[in-house]
């Protein structure tokens, strides 16, 4: 498969721990989730891209790379500025559980790897409220969305795979299939 032999040789070539490394690729040509696990392993997800405006303002002409720092279990939701301009009852905080709460069981934070512009965007965040119908689409304000049941088995998934020894999870972003 395409997106399995670019990853093993791209995540390969950034340092000597890469068999140490989960892989997880979000491949915006596709509107698919990739994670590369164990002896190759992998599981594939469709997802909720961002919007086309946002995709961009993040300047996909290579690459954009980060690691995985924390997957939060029954997250709080902080609606953007611009969000609750646009929907003034919108609270600043949504626990988990409360009806507006959009962002589902997980959300994976990731720090981003930018070399040539660290300030180049705020951190993505992947996480669950995907509606079936809305997947493979670019509707989001700017994270990635996967269906409540996808990113509760990819979290199992990377718990598993750090537990075997592949204790870090190395994240692109991109278009890989053009």
């Amino acid at each position: 498969m395409k997106i399995l032999t670019w990853a093993v040789l791209f995540f390969a070539g950034l340092n000597a721990s890469a068999q140490a490394q989960q892989s997880i690729i979000v491949d915006f040509s596709t509107g698919l989730l990739w994670h590369l696990y164990g002896d190759e392993q992998q599981d594939t997800y469709p997802v909720v891209l961002p919007r086309m405006d946002v995709q961009q303002t993040m300047n996909f002409s290579r690459p954009v790379l980060g690691q995985l720092k924390h997957a939060d279990y029954k997250p709080t939701w902080w609606p953007t500025a611009s969000m609750r301009h646009d929907d003034p009852s919108l609270p600043r905080r949504v626990e988990y559980g409360q009806s507006r709460h959009p962002i589902g069981l997980y959300r994976l934070r990731i720090f981003w790897i930018n070399p040539t512009n660290p300030a180049f965007w705020g951190p993505v965040r992947i996480h669950g409220g995907a509606r079936i119908w809305d997947l493979r689409r670019s509707l989001s304000a700017g994270c990635v969305r996967m269906m409540d049941e996808d990113i509760e088995r990819l979290v199992n998934n990377i718990d598993h795979a750090k537990a075997s020894g592949q204790t870090g999870v190395r994240i692109a972003f991109g278009f890989f299939n053009e």
